[in-house]
């Protein structure tokens, strides 16, 4: 794809809706039509631009201030982006190994698997012997995958209960590896990491900007989760699980919201 601003605006924009902000077709003409208007050497005009066709609320604007700020980076940190997102992108790819059962991959979600790499190597350790021992059992067949992956979803969801303070605010990838690597950097930069672990009581005033920016944001997250296994159950009613509720009462408050 050529380096056109156009494709800048466009590429800004999926990011942006990755990250939460709701932005449709006419949104998007209308920042292309400014951008006409504006000065392109000028990161501030741009950044005014934008923000004006884009942002429709307090809680837009917070979304619209990581990403562009994320996005409209010199080529340097582009490329320092690129790079920690595909070390990491790799280091998921050689975790993965860790889940197959009767060689098969188990069906481990991303947030898992970030939860398994964050843990110490001892413990990483006796999760991989108890899917080899399982995998060795005296008559275990393909039908005990399900069972083993709800076990292990369990394990490490009481592990995130316990390092709540290291969790990060969701944000959907994209399967675009220059949008992932932006998406990857914001997550790593977010401030209130253990917001989505409090309790709904204890959440103070100053925090809520935040708290609704969360809930979009996992909102964003869990619709198109939904979207996914409706279209793979190929027609069949959506299996309703509630491994994922049993986070923290504001953890449960967000998925409502996103239903």
């Amino acid at each position: 794809m050529e380096n056109f601003i156009e494709n800048h605006i466009i590429n800004f924009i999926h990011i942006l809706r990755s990250a939460g902000l709701t932005v449709g077709i006419s949104e998007m003409i209308d920042a292309l039509r400014v951008m006409t208007l504006l000065e392109m050497t000028d990161r501030d005009q741009m950044y005014r631009g934008l923000y004006s066709v884009l942002v429709k609320s307090e809680h837009d604007a917070t979304i619209f201030d990581e990403t562009f700020h994320a996005y409209f980076v010199p080529q340097v940190i582009r490329d320092q982006q690129m790079t920690e997102y595909m070390d990491k992108k790799q280091d998921m790819e050689e975790i993965k190994k860790d889940f197959v059962f009767k060689d098969k991959p188990l069906d481990i979600s991303e947030k898992d698997l970030e939860t398994y790499s964050a843990m110490a190597e001892d413990e990483r350790q006796k999760i991989r012997e108890f899917i080899q021992k399982t995998n060795d059992g005296t008559n275990v067949t393909e039908s005990l995958k399900p069972i083993l992956e709800q076990s292990l979803k369990g394990a490490l969801q009481r592990k995130r209960d316990m390092i709540s303070g290291e969790q990060r605010m969701p944000i959907e990838t994209t399967g675009v590896d220059e949008w992932d690597a932006v998406l990857y950097d914001m997550a790593r930069k977010q401030e209130n990491k253990d917001l989505l672990m409090k309790n709904i009581a204890d959440i103070k005033e100053e925090e809520m900007k935040e708290a609704v920016v969360l809930i979009r944001r996992l909102a964003r997250h869990l619709a198109t989760r939904i979207g996914r296994r409706y279209k793979s159950s190929s027609g069949r009613q959506m299996e309703r699980r509630k491994s994922w509720m049993c986070g923290a009462p504001f953890a449960i408050l967000c998925a409502t919201a996103a239903l």
